[in-house]
């Protein structure tokens, strides 16, 4: 495939603490998520496959919408300390970086200094102005050439329902029918249901409901938002049936999904 575009949409890095061995956290963020552990290890596992550990100073890298199931270990009884980078890119204004590579789950520490270099250069980085913005963009760029390398090309999507999947990410607070979704790729809803599930493992509904999930778990994490405001924006207008939505996929309801993963920071 010709790249004709790219684009970060979304960069973010932060660093955090965790006191307590063994804490264990199961999340799903809408961005690829390239974690460093600095001090102590994690033991990850995605989408309830095989469990992973990374070493000190190695990281994980999980694709977005993922299960992030991950164990937090502090040998000697020290804090663990990480630093990590949310990226989100977009690839001839119509893939996700997610849609065309696969990347392993962990990297050992010495394939991380580049990677952990740029996070440091990114955690000092800001918005305040168009020329910081480029600069942040920049570093953004080098962190994908270091993590390329060791991606694995997947079998692309199917690109015939591709307008549905951009109609989902752009529009996912909104209601979406499967009728909709069908009629933007000219297809009938059983023709489009067939092929949804053979490109995606799951079905249309299913798929806006873990986005949503996903959207709603980073909120909970970056936001102050009201657990009703974030039910609201990301599309669940019952905030009984998001908690138990939620609830359901990360084993805890959305305000003690928040404090435990505020005070990891």
């Amino acid at each position: 495939m010709k790249i004709q575009n790219l684009s970060i949409d979304y960069i973010c890095a932060q660093h955090g603490v965790c006191e307590t061995d063994k804490t264990r956290h199961i999340k799903t963020l809408p961005w690829l998520s390239v974690v460093v552990s600095t001090k102590g290890y994690y033991t990850i596992a995605l989408d309830g496959n095989a469990a992973f550990d990374t070493q000190a100073g190695g990281c994980f890298i999980a694709p977005a919408g993922a299960v992030q199931d991950i164990l937090h270990n502090t040998p000697l009884a020290q804090p663990m300390e990480m630093k990590w980078v949310f990226i989100d890119v977009k690839v001839n204004m119509l893939y996700k970086l997610d849609d065309l590579y696969v990347f392993p789950v962990t990297l050992p520490a010495a394939s991380c200094d580049g990677i952990l270099a740029l996070i440091d250069k990114l955690l000092e980085s800001d918005d305040t102005d168009i020329l910081n913005v480029c600069l942040k963009n920049k570093l953004g760029f080098e962190l994908l050439a270091c993590l390329l390398p060791y991606a694995k090309p997947k079998k692309k999507i199917d690109q015939s329902i591709m307008p549905a999947i951009n109609l989902i990410r752009n529009s996912y607070a909104q209601q979406l029918s499967v009728a909709q979704l069908a009629n933007v790729c000219c297809m009938s809803v059983s023709t489009f249901i067939r092929k949804f599930k053979q490109a995606t493992d799951t079905s249309p509904i299913s798929y806006i409901n873990n986005l949503r999930l996903s959207i709603a778990s980073s909120l909970l994490i970056t936001s102050d938002l009201s657990i009703g405001e974030i039910s609201e924006q990301t599309g669940f207008f019952d905030q009984f049936y998001f908690s138990k939505s939620f609830r359901k996929k990360y084993g805890k309801a959305p305000k003690n999904y928040r404090n435990m993963l505020t005070n990891e920071r």
